[in-house]
């Protein structure tokens, strides 16, 4: 309904009446970026989208994660493992943190239509949105066994996130490097039923009287800056697990 590429013929409707004057009534006038937030977001998210399709467009495979700690991580570890001579990410997927896993049935639906889509589906609400996501895939044509949900693969937990890739120890290295708050392997809880890291050290900073949040994308920085230090002690069962994933991502 809007047409970025023609701004200057779009008109904002401005209600200018209030409770002292309810005269004021309504005023048309050209689109000012001076405008209140709500009356220009039509234009914002019709640029946006613009903007969106001409980045993807003639791209190779997107491959949609949830944020950005996914994207460094994957990255880091591929990189990791190519030189070893094992498999990696394949250098033609573009990978793109779509802002939550909210959002993944979306832009599944969306950009399948016309592009070459892969998806890592991860988090708390794995159940939830897995169904979604597939129901997506599936009106948009895309093949769902391009959808990789890490709760599916063996030995991990079924709302497993992509911390849970790493063993735990390799995943503590890099959370107390990142953080104020420092939990050991024996401070974790061993539930009868697997657990993600995540919460598993959400539980422990609460006994520590923590809050149990606390900034994901942390550990997935402290890779970068510590990198050469992290694979010089990493665990075969963190790079085996990455390595699956990679391999079921460029089948």
């Amino acid at each position: 309904m809007i047409d970025p590429t023609r701004y200057e013929t779009m008109r904002a409707i401005h209600d200018q009446a209030t409770r002292a004057d309810p005269n004021l009534g309504v005023v048309i006038t050209s689109v000012s970026l001076s405008a209140d937030p709500k009356t220009i977001l039509p234009v914002e998210a019709a640029l946006g989208y613009s903007v969106a399709q001409h980045l993807f467009l003639g791209a190779g495979p997107l491959l949609a994660v949830e944020g950005s700690s996914d994207f460094v991580f994957l990255m880091r570890v591929s990189d990791y493992l190519v030189s070893q001579g094992r498999t990696g990410l394949d250098p033609r997927l573009a990978i793109i943190p779509v802002g939550g896993i909210g959002n993944m049935p979306a832009f599944i639906a969306v950009m399948g239509r016309r592009l070459s889509v892969r998806a890592l589906i991860d988090g708390a609400e794995t159940t939830k949105v897995t169904a979604k996501v597939l129901s997506a895939a599936e009106a948009a044509d895309v093949d769902t066994s391009h959808i990789t949900v890490i709760g599916q693969l063996d030995g991990l937990p079924e709302t497993a996130d992509i911390e849970d890739l790493f063993s735990t120890r390799d995943y503590l290295w890099l959370y107390n490097r990142a953080t104020e708050v420092t939990i050991n392997e024996e401070d974790l809880i061993t539930p009868d039923k697997p657990l993600p890291i995540l919460k598993r050290i959400g539980m422990a900073r609460e006994r520590q009287h923590k809050s149990r949040d606390f900034d994901h994308v942390g550990p997935a920085h402290q890779l970068t800056r510590d990198k050469d230090a992290f694979f010089e002690q990493v665990d075969d069962d963190t790079l085996d697990r990455f390595e699956t994933v990679f391999k079921k991502l460029t089948a």
